[in-house]
């Protein structure tokens, strides 16, 4: 069991793109390698820290965020970043096993 930590993934942010000079055309394909990267090196037994601003988008977001969230591999913790908005609070409400 290995510990994984990550902090500023912003999936569904459309202009952290442009921001950080990222390399994908949209951000469907940046969700899609992310989650991908994960799955590709993180295994259903090791813990998953995600240290804030996990996801950007409007409050009714959450499906998606939901989506999101439980594609990614691994026993999850996610502690609240300063751009994180209530959708990514009404994920962390639902869910169990997350840390605020």
């Amino acid at each position: 069991m290995a510990s994984w930590y990550s902090a500023g993934l912003h999936f569904g942010h459309h202009r952290i793109i442009d921001f950080c000079k990222g390399p994908f055309a949209s951000t469907a394909e940046m969700n899609a390698a992310l989650i991908a990267n994960f799955q590709a090196c993180v295994a259903h037994d090791d813990g998953l820290w995600i240290l804030g601003d996990f996801a950007f988008g409007r409050a009714d977001d959450t499906a998606q965020f939901e989506s999101w969230f439980h594609s990614l591999p691994g026993r999850k913790h996610l502690i609240i970043g300063n751009h994180d908005d209530e959708a990514v609070m009404a994920l962390l409400r639902k869910s169990r096993g997350f840390i605020s």
